[in-house]
């Protein structure tokens, strides 16, 4: 099954802030409502190819 989100935001920053907060995945609970934790990165996050666990508590865990 595929799945595609989307979603925009308008923000009063600078682009160069957004993206450092953007590929900065210890920040994702920080503006991600449910997520507790991002593990298993594989490399930099502003790469294609560069998996990760989003861990959103015992019963769900995804790979990004």
């Amino acid at each position: 099954m595929n799945v595609e989100l989307r979603a925009s935001a308008d923000l009063a920053v600078p682009i160069e802030r957004a993206w450092a907060v953007w590929v900065d995945a210890a920040r994702y609970p920080q503006w991600q409502g449910g997520l507790l934790a991002v593990g298993d990165i594989d490399g930099p996050l502003d790469v294609v190819g560069t998996t990760f666990v989003l861990d959103h508590g015992p019963k769900l865990k995804r790979t990004g």
